[in-house]
């Protein structure tokens, strides 16, 4: 069975959902927690290089009104099986995504 590309997919769930190929960037979310002594985190990056993609795997992770764990089934996140205790699912999460009309 071929992996699908999601060429232009920005939501993770979604993309997990359909099997789609995904290069696990899950580490990220532990390395903010526990690897940075943060109140804000600032991602800048060129146009269609996966922010949106990654902000949405971290709304996934923390947000309350949601269970996570089919979504990151696999992933390297799960290996901190007492981080993801603690954290995932945990928080409310608010989510703004602001569309550039210029795009």
């Amino acid at each position: 069975m071929a992996i699908k590309i999601g060429v232009g997919r920005e939501d993770f769930d979604s993309l997990r959902e359909s099997g789609s190929y995904y290069v696990d960037k899950t580490e990220l979310i532990y390395d903010l927690v526990n690897n940075t002594d943060n109140s804000v985190a600032l991602f800048t990056r060129p146009s269609r290089f996966g922010k949106t993609l990654n902000m949405t795997m971290i709304k996934s992770f923390f947000d309350i009104c949601r269970d996570s764990k089919a979504a990151f089934r696999g992933l390297e996140i799960t290996k901190h099986v007492d981080f993801c205790r603690e954290w995932m699912n945990q928080y409310p999460v608010l989510f703004i995504l602001s569309q550039n009309s210029t795009d």
